[in-house]
């Protein structure tokens, strides 16, 4: 519900992702219900409310403007890489800064505000050394987690640490995949939960606790 509420086409995306990643690993009968399910309640969705559908697609004039307006930040953004290629303008200064670079492009009345791209705000703020460090990051931890559901998968594993980490790989994948569409860094709350979650998942690839240790009946 959570979810549907926020109205973020990007976070919608990314949990639609996850969602049919951890199906996936459930099995074909599991993956198979959950993409009938999905769809089912998209459509019931974009047709029962208004709101969802001109959300999705962007009918009425505040949505437009709304399209709009972040494909500016966007450009103002690259354009402040473009400059600081290297190390960036400083991170999250690129808030202050962006209202100057639309300027020189001619567009009054936007204030500065986040790149509306986690990656871009990255990359207009810290350049590519700064998206590389986070980038590998990111890699590291979807590499470390993966590798370990893959191995307690062919163990036919059904511990709580198996659910719990395949859990904790679809949140991060469902961040990496919003993140295309917001930065979502610049809010404390979203910063404590991934970080968070990414440790745990992390610590859980990493131990060498067996996945069946939690499930009486494999002894």
């Amino acid at each position: 519900a959570m979810v549907v509420l926020s109205l973020t086409r990007g976070i919608w995306i990314g949990f639609a992702f996850a969602l049919l990643f951890c199906a996936g690993f459930l099995g074909r009968k599991v993956f198979a219900s959950s993409v009938l399910a999905l769809v089912l309640t998209a459509g019931l969705l974009f047709y029962g409310s208004r709101r969802i559908q001109n959300r999705v697609m962007g009918k009425t004039n505040a949505e437009s403007q709304s399209n709009n307006e972040r494909m500016l930040y966007w450009k103002a953004n690259l354009q402040i890489f473009k400059d600081y290629p290297l190390w960036g303008i400083g991170y999250s200064q690129n808030n202050i800064h962006v209202e100057e670079y639309l300027k020189k492009e001619g567009v009054e009345g936007l204030v500065g505000t986040h790149a509306h791209n986690q990656y871009l705000h990255f990359l207009a703020g810290t350049g590519l050394l700064g998206l590389a460090c986070f980038l590998a990051f990111l890699a590291l931890v979807f590499y470390s987690l993966l590798r370990r559901l893959w191995q307690w998968r062919k163990q036919k594993s059904s511990s709580d640490q198996y659910y719990l980490l395949l859990g904790a790989f679809a949140a991060i994948l469902c961040f990496a995949i919003g993140s295309l569409t917001e930065s979502n860094f610049s809010i404390a709350k979203n910063r404590f939960a991934f970080l968070f979650i990414a440790a745990l998942g992390y610590a859980m690839s990493t131990s060498k606790i067996s996945a069946n240790s939690a499930n009486p009946s494999k002894k």
